[in-house]
């Protein structure tokens, strides 16, 4: 029986066939990209757990796909696999929407504790998001959490990542009160204790910048300092 689907997008022969061996001994089915333009066509044609993702492509900056990958499936995690190996670059990967980070050379008993811890925390995320509401309203504008979408009445609708959406839903649900970074971070962390307070400034930074694109919205995200963040209705 599969262990689950992975898509593994990595162009170096030697890497992509030690990550194929290892991933195949542990039951789980592999489907593997050799670029970005490869890797995105098969996350559109197929379902995955994972997404194993390799950033020094051929045709593109693997960072430069990761929200393409979450758009075309919201709820699936992405591991980085890459030779990038300073605390900046990692930074960017998770801020980039990265759940996990492992960097080159690896052991192969490290990547199949990353690949199923992973699986396993997105199940039970699936899990426990089956149990709160699937649709908020902020105004006249509706966020859904099935498909991370921010819809509004009229025009596109804006595509979230799973941590901008839950970032959003737990704004919102606050009531125009303040909500402790901390707070956010519990909310939108993979692991429990895991994550960096400046991750939820990022996410916010992201948020607002997708928002501006589109027009104005019928919110404001108010930065309160030495507090947090609160949603504020406008209009």
């Amino acid at each position: 029986m599969s262990a689950g689907k992975i898509l593994l997008i990595e162009d170096e022969e030697v890497s992509r066939f030690l990550c194929e061996v290892t991933l195949a001994q542990e039951a789980f089915e592999v489907t593997s990209a050799k670029s970005a333009s490869m890797g995105i066509a098969a996350a559109e044609a197929e379902r995955f757990q994972l997404f194993l993702l390799d950033l020094n492509l051929p045709d593109e900056d693997g960072l430069q796909i990761i929200d393409r990958l979450q758009q075309l499936s919201p709820k699936t995690p992405v591991l980085i696999v890459s030779t990038r190996q300073s605390p900046e670059e990692r930074s960017e990967g998770f801020h980039a929407g990265a759940a996990d980070y492992l960097i080159k050379p690896f052991h192969p008993d490290e990547l199949i504790y990353r690949v199923k811890n992973l699986i396993q925390q997105s199940e039970k995320e699936a899990a426990a998001e089956a149990m709160e509401p699937t649709t908020i309203a902020i105004k006249s504008w509706v966020l859904h959490m099935d498909s991370y979408l921010l819809k509004r009445r009229k025009g596109v609708d804006i595509s979230l990542t799973r941590g901008e959406a839950r970032l959003l839903a737990h704004l919102a649900q606050a009531g125009g009160n303040v909500v402790s970074r901390e707070a956010l971070l519990e909310r939108i962390a993979r692991n429990a204790g895991s994550g960096h307070p400046r991750t939820v400034d990022v996410l916010i930074s992201r948020i607002r910048m997708k928002i501006k694109k589109v027009g104005k919205a019928p919110f404001e995200i108010v930065n309160v300092p030495e507090q947090g963040y609160r949603l504020e209705i406008v209009g």
